[in-house]
């Protein structure tokens, strides 16, 4: 009887193995049932090996060497069928160096290589090992496609957000470009010294000093007052907003004028209402006496609003105006 000396770690049979293999050596070849019960010890349902698997690959290198066909097929079915199992929780690892020049003489076979021949019994063993790994891939490709329709899903979510932020900042340039150039145009025919103004206050506001406060704010007032000559020059007679009042529009008067500049426009009272607001508070915070309760961040708003507002009252054309 075979006799091992097999250490005692790991998973899997000891005693068992060795009268089942001496009735394979027997009979290698026709020992059918000998054979199922080998596969069933040592590659549990073709999957599951222990150490006494890898104690048997000698006994089934040596039945390779004999060349009956069977036997050679079914041992090396036999041997690949452990040795794709080394990576499992075996407790061999020490036995499976010492058995390397066996290993390696048994994958030199075509058969070790390229998997063996299954007839037989055999095939039944094979086919549930071959089940069990199209399950397991199936599950793998399963988890593989859902979290690529996740990450498409998440990409394409974030290219449509770029997508329109990009197409969203490109309109907005695009707007204040065209606003900005027409309000330019109306500001430099309204004063040949009115952007320079404008580039004197952007100046003084980056200097941040109160005096330069001060300065930008009483720049604003004087654009107001320019803008407001250019588009209704002062004159004795009150200007008559229809049943509404009579607005005195002298020198003194530049918010009645630029009021009544909106009016001969012809825009509507809400709007003109708006403008007159507007322009009326701006021109009340760009007064001296207020200056000094103005803070740098206060003064570039109040600059940008007064830039907005007189371009909103620059850029309007009395009806029948054509657009120069």
């Amino acid at each position: 009887m075979i006799e091992w000396q097999l250490p005692r770690y790991g998973r899997g049979p000891y005693d068992e193995v060795p009268p089942v293999l001496e009735r394979v050596l027997r009979s290698p070849s026709s020992d059918e049932e000998a054979w199922q019960e080998l596969w069933h010890l040592l590659a549990t349902e073709g999957l599951t090996v222990s150490a006494a698997s890898f104690a048997a690959l000698p006994y089934l290198r040596d039945i390779a060497r004999a060349g009956e066909t069977t036997a050679v097929d079914r041992a090396l079915d036999l041997a690949g069928a452990i040795m794709a199992g080394v990576h499992q929780d075996h407790g061999a690892d020490d036995l499976i160096r010492t058995l390397a020049p066996v290993i390696v003489e048994l994958k030199q076979n075509d058969a070790m290589r390229g998997g063996g021949n299954y007839s037989g019994d055999m095939a039944n063993l094979a086919a549930s090992r071959h089940d069990e790994r199209i399950i397991r891939s199936s599950a793998s490709v399963s988890r593989g496609a859902g979290i690529c329709g996740q990450v498409v899903a998440t990409v394409y979510d974030m290219v449509t957000e770029v997508y329109h932020e990009l197409l969203f900042s490109e309109l907005q340039a695009s707007f204040f470009a065209d606003t900005q150039k027409e309000v330019d145009g109306s500001l430099a025919a309204a004063s040949g010294t009115a952007l320079a103004k404008i580039e004197r206050i952007s100046d003084r506001l980056r200097d941040g000093d109160p005096e330069s406060v001060s300065q930008a704010l009483t720049t604003c007032r004087r654009l107001i007052d320019s803008s407001a000559d250019y588009v209704f020059p002062a004159r004795e007679e009150p200007y008559k907003i229809g049943d509404e009042a009579n607005l005195k529009v002298g020198p003194q008067q530049v918010l009645n004028r630029l009021q009544a500049h909106t009016h001969t426009c012809g825009v509507s009272k809400s709007r003109r209402d708006r403008l007159r607001r507007t322009l009326s508070d701006l021109y009340d915070r760009c007064s001296a006496g207020t200056h000094a309760e103005v803070t740098i961040d206060e003064a570039r708003f109040v600059f940008l609003q007064t830039y907005v507002a007189l371009g909103e009252i620059l850029t309007l054309r009395a009806p029948g105006d054509s657009e120069s």
